[in-house]
């Protein structure tokens, strides 16, 4: 938390700034399916979100294709 945004900024100075947070609970069960930073819990600022979208749906994909197959 203390990583340096700029010079005189941290991310310990912002988050203590928040005047609101909360955290969302996991969810399990149902029929859906999360891809990217939503399902990785990533900052947007990382710019990792696409990645990890194509690399949750690969694996998505590749796991309903050996289901698909043991039948």
């Amino acid at each position: 938390m203390g990583a340096n945004i700029t010079e005189n900024v941290t991310f310990s100075d912002i988050w203590m700034k928040r005047k609101t947070f909360s955290l969302l609970p996991m969810e399990e069960g149902g029929r859906f399916a999360l891809f990217g930073d939503v399902a990785h819990k990533m900052t947007v600022n990382l710019g990792q979100g696409g990645n990890c979208a194509i690399e949750s749906v690969a694996a998505l994909a590749n796991a309903l294709n050996a289901a698909n197959l043991c039948r």
